[in-house]
């Protein structure tokens, strides 16, 4: 009976333990399989948390590029003039990224078989082309940024552009394309107190087409302006860069030449009038020969005030008229 009771006990205690054993092996085979769904799901937080630093890394990337972008638009847009305008342009995109050189061509003279190679933005403002920017050296990640730039920098440009057109057609003459003549007034001004102030010598030429009325009236005034345009361009060409020519008003013009003496200037008025007397000028159909009268005054021999000196140009000027037309005087 104890036998019987020992061999059951062993019995018992052997299924315990292969109990026990499948157990123990089934558990551990459900934390391998936790462990391995955890490791997966670690595997997978560390490729998310990696994505999220790749995105986070883009996104800081795009953001400093879009303030410099902003920072860039701002510096183009602070100019007004077009040569300044693309220098800025040229500075802030070297600050962004390195390229090797970077051109503004003119619409007419673009030709796409010549930057083959280059990145190419066409600037267009509202369906316009103003020119084409040409650069060298950059990427393809760098080109969206650059489109963008681009965009901003035809804007400023279309700007600077409008703003000298207005400028021009504040101070030129519509009929001649001469300066007015109170912007030319404001700039004699200057002269007059830069000759005073460093002793040079100022003169003045008050010059009138002759018999100009006749001609209006014989020919009609679109002949007539055509006729004063072309004496407007006869009189530049027959002075130097440094003198300024105006319409004075109706038929006359004024031209001050600095730092210039009045036997000089008296040169330049003959060869104003020779070239005016010796050839037609051709308006539509007609060939119309004219003349000119010439009144030279010069500072400081005739007069120490600016105004006076006009007078003065003026009063000569009515002498070459009083005594023939054709004529220079000098005061």
């Amino acid at each position: 009976m104890l036998v019987l009771g020992v061999i059951l006990f062993l019995f018992c205690a052997v299924l315990v333990l292969i109990i026990f054993k499948s157990l123990l092996k089934e558990r551990r085979l459900t934390l391998v399989s936790e462990n391995a769904k955890i490791r997966e799901a670690l595997s997978l937080l560390e490729s998310q948390k990696r994505n999220v630093e790749a995105e986070l890394s883009h996104a800081n990337f795009n953001l400093t590029k879009t303030v410099k972008i902003y920072e860039a638009a701002r510096d183009i847009c602070a100019s007004l003039e077009e040569g300044d305008l693309f220098e800025r342009f040229k500075e802030d995109l070297k600050k962004m990224m390195d390229y090797e050189n970077c051109r503004l061509l003119p619409r007419e003279v673009f030709d796409a078989t010549f930057v083959q190679g280059s990145a190419v933005f066409p600037l267009v403002v509202q369906d316009v082309c103003l020119g084409y920017l040409v650069i060298n050296g950059v990427s393809l990640d760098e080109q969206p940024f650059l489109g963008i730039l681009a965009a901003q920098f035809a804007l400023g440009l279309k700007r600077a552009r409008l703003y000298k057109m207005i400028q021009e057609l504040a101070i030129t003459d519509s009929v001649t394309g001469l300066y007015t003549r109170r912007y030319a007034m404001d700039r004699l001004s200057e002269e007059f107190l830069r000759s005073q102030e460093h002793h040079l010598s100022l003169s003045i030429l008050m010059i009138d087409a002759d018999n100009f009325k006749e001609c209006n009236d014989k020919f009609g005034h679109l002949v007539g302006d055509m006729v004063l345009n072309e004496i407007g361009r006869r009189i530049k060409e027959n002075v130097r860069e440094v003198d300024m020519v105006s319409r004075f008003g109706g038929e006359e013009f004024l031209v001050f030449a600095p730092n210039t003496s009045k036997e000089s200037a008296t040169l330049f008025a003959e060869r104003i009038r020779r070239s005016i007397e010796g050839s037609f000028i051709r308006a539509y159909d007609e060939k119309v020969h004219l003349t000119v009268s010439v009144g030279v005054a010069s500072y400081p021999e005739d007069t120490a005030h600016c105004q006076d000196l006009i007078g003065k140009s003026d009063q000569a000027l009515y002498q070459a008229k009083k005594s023939g037309k054709n004529k220079v005087c000098v005061f």
